[in-house]
């Protein structure tokens, strides 16, 4: 985006989402090894100092795939492990079995957005740190969410800050969240 434009993003509802509210992380399982850390918005999960995958992973999930396909998520890593692999939000069905997943890189915090194939019973997500070898560093996740098809009413670049178009959402419709990113003008603007 330019200096002067803005990015609206409004979601269609979502079946299930996990904003990482309660710091306690219930329902949230650990790998030995590595730490959490939960302010109640964004749980930081950071891997230990050993070649091992490392592993935080939420069960008893029961999402159908033909209904809520898409999987979008926040999220950023640590720059020390910039060009190195193994930083991942992935699903798994009721069998154990891999679905989906996304590899994310942005040292930023960045909307992800990937879809799963249809006919499967997502019953886990996990975030993973593959082949991140003897580097301790962190993956910062603030929300991950299964939405239906076309999870985006609006996802434009607008040319000006100052030039947002209207709207149009029908009577029925609802949002499941909201995001306006605005330029901070280099650095101008302390509060995010």
């Amino acid at each position: 985006m330019s200096s002067r434009q803005v990015q609206l993003l409004v979601c269609k509802p979502a079946i299930w989402r996990e904003e990482f509210a309660d710091p306690t992380l219930p329902n949230w399982i650990k790998t030995w090894g590595a730490t959490v850390e939960c302010d109640g918005d964004i749980v930081k999960f950071t891997k230990g100092p050993t070649s091992d995958y490392y592993v935080l992973q939420r069960l008893g999930l029961n999402i159908d795939s033909d209904d809520y396909a898409i999987v979008v998520f926040r999220a950023k890593k640590t720059s020390n492990l910039v060009g190195v692999t193994g930083t991942w939000v992935e699903i798994f069905d009721v069998l154990g079995e891999w679905i989906g997943g996304y590899e994310f890189t942005e040292t930023d915090f960045t909307i992800h957005v990937f879809q799963l194939p249809a006919g499967k019973t997502v019953t886990e997500v996990r975030l993973t740190f593959g082949n991140a070898g003897t580097i301790v560093g962190s993956m910062y996740v603030d929300f991950i969410l299964f939405t239906k098809a076309n999870p985006f009413y609006s996802t434009e670049d607008l040319g000006d800050v100052f030039d947002i178009p209207q709207c149009k959402v029908g009577v029925n419709d609802r949002a499941d969240f909201l995001q306006l990113i605005i330029d901070n003008h280099n650095g101008q603007h302390k509060d995010r």
